[in-house]
């Protein structure tokens, strides 16, 4: 298993990724000698290297936003490209930088305490511009009462989530049909 933490601008991974040609694990495994003592590999030091990760059938991404919680499953055949420079070695380019899109149409948004199930989300990350997400997430409310002409007529409601900006600045925009006197 990999996994991917941190903020897209600077992920941290750590697991193993199975490649065609073989694995590579992050961060690399401590190796000792024969009597324990340390083994470094300067050899790989100011590496360059580039990772294109590609969801297979069983990805999910999440992100925590304030009180707001997003889970979703990545459509499967989305990649988003890891390339960097060992950080030790190599300071004026150190650190992992990522680009790529991910969509997805599978997964769920916690917002104002409520579970709404989403319906579509893109999170695009291109390279050197903060990484951005859109997306809608929807719920239906049944025996809702909503105030009419003749009274109080009790109905289904659908409702709904737009979110929408880059990491650290998204915007949640709540609607529903029919309108809530809350959203007029």
């Amino acid at each position: 298993d990999m996994l991917i933490q941190g903020s897209l601008e600077e992920p941290h991974v750590i697991g193993t990724a199975l490649l065609d040609t073989g694995h590579y694990t992050f961060p690399p495994e401590e190796a000792k000698d024969d009597s324990g003592q340390k083994i470094e590999y300067r050899q790989l030091a100011g590496v360059y290297f580039q990772l294109k990760l590609k969801s297979g059938k069983n990805a999910w991404y999440s992100n925590a936003m304030a009180t707001q919680y997003l889970e979703l499953k990545v459509d499967p055949g989305d990649e988003i490209y890891l390339e960097g420079k060992d950080a030790n070695r190599t300071p004026e380019e150190a650190g992992i930088k990522a680009s790529g899109e991910a969509g997805s149409k599978q997964g769920f948004l916690r917002y104002l305490g409520h579970e709404f199930q989403l319906q579509e989300a893109v999170l695009h990350i291109p390279k050197g511009k903060p990484p951005y997400m859109q997306g809608r997430a929807t719920d239906k409310l049944r025996g809702v009462e909503v105030p009419s002409a003749g009274g109080v007529l009790k109905t289904d409601m659908d409702i709904w989530v737009d979110f929408k900006g880059t990491f650290g600045n998204v915007s949640f925009a709540l609607d529903s049909s029919p309108r809530s006197e809350e959203h007029t």
